[in-house]
């Protein structure tokens, strides 16, 4: 974002410090929204409050900081939740792979890498019919699995 690194240590701090201190307020109310946009809100706060303070003490202009910042809800909105989509499929990957043969995982990893159905059978002497199988096993389990951790 553009911010140095004693900035952003400085702006994580005050952020985590505030979200302590607003914590015993949250009330978690899916219909209204989930943690994790409540953080999104404390911290986009938190980063306008700290540019301004930045202005104030004539460091930067305000407007061009932003700009340099590339602070736009929408790209902090992208950038929250691809961690969290991120976080949450490497957790269900964990949690799925105890569940499968190795050989069904290193069909699956093969077949996500590009690798096409053919090839991955001959490497790991399947049949056609069962690497398709053992795909569309492990994906079904992945993305229930997602679907159960992002609730």
């Amino acid at each position: 974002m553009g911010l140095k690194n004693c900035d952003i240590e400085d702006l994580l701090q005050d952020i985590l410090l505030i979200s302590w201190k607003k914590l015993p307020e949250f009330e978690y109310n899916p219909e209204i929204g989930k943690f994790r946009a409540w953080l999104n809100t404390i911290t986009k706060r938190d980063a306008l409050h700290f540019l301004q303070k930045k202005q104030k003490r004539k460091e930067c202009s305000y407007e061009e900081d932003i700009e340099s910042l590339g602070f736009k809800d929408c790209e902090l909105d992208h950038m929250i939740n691809s961690e969290w989509e991120t976080y949450i499929s490497e957790k269900a990957w964990e949690k799925i792979k105890t569940k499968f043969s190795e050989k069904v995982l290193e069909c699956f990893k093969a077949l996500i890498e590009g690798k096409s159905g053919e090839v991955v059978s001959q490497e790991l002497n399947l049949s056609i019919n069962s690497v398709y199988v053992y795909k569309k096993r492990v994906l079904a389990a992945l993305q229930k699995e997602i679907a159960y951790l992002d609730h």
